[in-house]
């Protein structure tokens, strides 16, 4: 054959990087607040039933990718950096890269169903991050910070592509 490339899609990553900054920020400063990390592991196993502040914590306190905040962006280009650079270091069965693909064309939902609870808040069955985007609802900054964020991404290493969904709310418009 001509061409012999593979993809392999890669899912979550706003999701992931917000779960690893979340626990970080709980292990640091969860005690400030009235919680312990070992509380986590009861959490995530019951969907967060009975956990709703530690819940609340997690998707309210932590930084988050998406607005232009450097320990989270850090964390997140660090996170897609060391993926990618697996990814695409495997060869498949015709000697080639495998490409790093962060395009997960609607895949982030299916995946996401199959998923249990996340450390960064989100409930078992949810959809995760879509491609290099950041977790719904997690951007606080606006439009700019989250092209802020996703700009430090290292977009040579995703050899497979990457996909972002930008919309914006039409009230504020209205006028």
């Amino acid at each position: 054959t001509k061409y012999n490339g593979s993809g392999c899609l890669i899912h979550g990553l706003g999701t992931v990087a917000d779960s690893f900054i979340a626990m970080k920020y709980l292990f640091n400063q969860g005690d400030m607040f009235g919680f312990e990390f070992g509380q986590l592991i009861s959490a995530l196993r019951s969907d967060y039933k009975g956990y709703e502040d530690l819940r609340d914590f997690l998707l309210t306190r932590p930084p988050k990718f998406g607005n232009n905040d450097r320990e989270a962006d850090d964390e997140t280009v660090e996170l897609q950096k060391k993926v990618s650079s697996i990814v695409n270091s495997k060869k498949n069965s015709f000697g080639k890269n495998f490409a790093a693909d962060w395009s997960t064309p609607s895949t982030n939902m299916l995946y996401g169903y199959w998923t249990g609870a996340t450390p960064n808040g989100r409930l078992a069955r949810q959809r995760l991050s879509y491609g290099i985007d950041p977790e719904v609802d997690s951007g606080k900054k606006g439009l700019l910070g989250r092209i802020a964020s996703q700009a430090k991404l290292d977009y040579a290493l995703m050899t497979g592509g990457s996909a972002v969904a930008l919309s914006i709310n039409p009230d504020p418009l209205k006028d």
